[in-house]
């Protein structure tokens, strides 16, 4: 059961409790992102790293972390369009 200590979900824990699960850029990225989104966007990276994470398994580590960076580019670039900064 979720208590709010790491362990809990790998996005809180980033962005939270500042560990850095995969790759530091993944996390620092994800960290800058949810600084500045609203909480709609921060719904859906979380359910995007949860997917990724603990997904289909067998997904190699280099596939989930590039389709990590790829939606976090996409998800920058939709921010700033709305005026929402990159920190």
């Amino acid at each position: 059961m979720p208590n709010g200590r790491p362990g809990d979900h790998p996005y809180i824990d980033m962005v939270a409790h500042g560990l850095d699960l995969e790759e530091p850029e993944l996390a620092e990225r994800l960290r800058a992102v949810d600084k500045s989104a609203d909480l709609g966007v921060r719904e859906l990276l979380s359910d995007l790293v949860w997917g990724l994470w603990f997904g289909p398994a067998g997904l190699p580590d280099d596939y989930r972390r590039d389709r990590m960076l790829n939606h976090l580019d996409t998800i920058e670039r939709l921010c700033g369009d709305h005026g929402w900064k990159k920190t």
